[in-house]
C-alpha cells in the first residue's frame, strides 16, 4: 500500500446512497481496497482501509480478500464490491459505502464491540446506504443452476415468487384466454437505473442492446437510485421503455405500517411521475414489484386503492445469486413461453455485471424462438385486445389478465361484469 487519499477526495451525492466524482484536478489518484472485519471474541467490527498508486495491485489485494470489500477508483466510484458469505444482511458493505462517503477513513477504524448487528445496520441505514446483497460461492452457485434447472416452471415460479401472500400477483398473461398474446413476452428489470452515481451506470448500454433487438421493457425503479440518473430514466421513456415503481428503498416493505408502506408507494410514483413529465408523456403508473418478493394482504389493498398492481413473473433464473450470465439467458430464454413476465437485475459497473450478458443472450434466444420482449403494459394491452374489451384503462378491464392457478384470485384486473 501506498500513500493515503485525501478524505476530500469524494463526497456524497445529492441523493441518499450515492458518490459523486470530485473534480479531476484534486492531485494523482489512488486506488481504494475497503474491507469490513468482524474479529475477536466479541465480534468487534474493524473496517480496513488500503490504498495504491497502482491499480494492478489494488486488485490484486481486492481478489484475495475473503471478508465484505469494495475497491474504489481514483474518482472514488466504487468499481467492484462483494459482501462476504457470513454477511448475511450486507451490513459490510453498507457500511463502507457510508463511511467513504462521509469521509470518515482512516487505516483502521474499529466498532464499538457491544453494538450488535442489528444495531449497527440501523445506524448505517440511517442515510440508506445501497444494499448490496452477500454474494454465493461457487459449489452453492452450481446447486442453485441446477435447482433452477429442475424446479423452475411457470407455476412454481408464479406460486413461490412472492409470500406470504401468494396467487395474488400478476405473474403472467394466460394465451389460453388471450390468443393475442401469442408471440409476445414482457420483459421487467429490477433495482433500476443504477444504485450509485452516474459513472456507475450501464443505463445507455442497456438502453443501446434493446434497441439492437428491437425490444422494450419494464423498467422497475427504486426511487432512492433515481435521482442522479433522471436523464437516462426519461431517454428510455422516449424509447417506448416503461417505468414501474420498485419503492424508495432496496428492500422488503412487508413489516412496515401501512402508513408507512403507502407514503414509500407515493414518493416512488412521483419521482416516477415527474420523469413521465420530462419526456413529455402521460404521468400514469401502473406497475408496482413486491421487493424481494415480499408481499401481504395490507400491501394488495393500499395497492389497489392506488390502482397500483403487483407485477411478479413466471420466469426467473436467480441472477442476484448465480454470476453466470450465459445460464441465465439461457434458461430465461428457454423458459419463457407465449405471455410470460420475465425478470432479470440491472446490470452495473462493478456490481451485477453478469446480468449484461444475460440480457444479450436472453435477446437472442428470444429472437431465435420468435418471441418479441415488449413491456407489461404493451403485453396487457393486447390481452385486453384478445378478451374482446375495446377501452383498456390503468383501471384494468380483461379476465385474460391471470395469476396461477385461479384467475379469479386477481383483485385489480377484472372485466367490468365480473372478476
Amino acid at each position: 500500500p501506498s500513500s493515503t487519499r485525501s478524505p476530500t477526495s469524494i463526497r456524497r451525492g445529492p441523493g441518499p446512497g450515492a458518490f459523486t466524482p470530485m473534480d479531476s484536478t484534486e492531485g494523482p489518484g489512488h486506488w481504494t481496497v475497503a474491507s469490513h472485519v468482524r474479529k475477536g471474541m466479541r465480534w468487534e467490527h474493524v473496517m480496513r482501509w488500503e490504498h495504491f498508486t497502482c491499480k494492478a495491485e489494488a486488485v490484486k489485494r481486492y481478489e484475495r480478500m475473503w471478508w465484505s470489500k469494495v475497491l474504489f477508483g481514483p474518482d472514488g466510484v466504487p468499481l467492484r464490491l462483494c459482501t462476504a458469505p457470513l454477511d448475511t444482511t450486507g451490513l459490510g458493505v453498507a457500511s463502507i459505502l457510508h463511511s467513504y462517503g462521509s469521509g470518515d477513513e482512516s487505516s483502521s477504524s474499529s466498532r464499538t464491540p457491544s453494538v450488535t448487528d442489528s444495531q449497527q445496520a440501523s445506524r448505517e441505514s440511517s442515510s440508506q446506504p445501497p444494499y448490496v446483497p452477500a454474494d454465493r460461492v461457487q459449489i452453492v452457485q452450481s446447486a442453485l443452476r441446477r435447482v433452477v434447472q429442475l424446479t423452475f416452471s411457470r407455476g412454481t415460479v408464479a406460486y413461490f415468487g412472492s409470500s406470504p401472500l401468494r396467487m395474488r400477483s400478476l405473474c403472467y398473461f394466460d394465451s389460453s384466454l388471450s390468443p393475442s398474446v401469442q408471440g409476445h413476452v414482457a420483459l421487467t428489470i429490477d433495482d433500476a437505473p443504477c444504485r450509485f452515481g452516474p459513472p456507475s451506470s450501464r443505463a445507455e448500454e442497456v438502453r443501446a442492446l434493446l434497441a439492437e433487438y428491437q425490444a422494450k421493457a419494464t423498467f422497475m425503479v427504486i426511487g432512492q437510485f433515481a435521482e442522479q440518473h433522471r436523464g437516462d430514466l426519461a431517454d428510455l421513456l422516449r424509447d417506448g421503455h416503461e417505468l414501474g415503481n420498485h419503492g424508495m428503498s432496496d428492500r422488503p416493505y412487508h413489516k412496515d405500517s401501512r402508513p408507512e408502506f403507502s407514503k414509500a408507494v407515493d414518493d416512488c410514483s412521483e419521482i416516477i411521475q415527474e420523469i413521465q413529465r420530462t419526456a413529455g408523456l402521460p404521468e400514469v403508473v401502473r406497475w408496482f414489484r413486491a421487493p424481494h418478493g415480499k408481499y401481504t394482504q395490507d400491501m394488495e389493498e393500499i395497492l389497489t386503492s392506488k390502482k397500483l398492481t403487483n407485477v411478479m413473473c413466471d420466469t426467473y433464473a436467480c441472477c442476484p445469486v448465480i454470476q453466470d450470465g450465459s445460464f441465465i439467458g439461457k434458461h430465461l430464454a428457454e423458459s419463457a413461453s407465449d405471455g410470460s413476465i420475465i425478470l432479470i437485475h440491472m446490470p452495473e459497473k462493478g456490481f451485477r455485471e453478469w446480468c449484461f450478458v444475460g440480457l444479450r443472450v436472453l435477446l437472442e434466444g428470444l429472437r431465435v424462438r420468435g418471441l418479441q420482449a415488449t413491456t407489461v403494459g404493451h403485453l396487457a394491452e393486447l390481452a385486453v385486445a384478445g378478451a374482446g374489451a375495446t377501452s383498456p384503462s390503468a383501471d384494468g378491464t380483461a379476465q385474460a389478465l391471470r395469476t396461477w392457478p385461479r384467475p379469479q384470485n386477481f383483485p385489480a384486473w377484472s372485466p367490468p361484469s365480473r372478476i
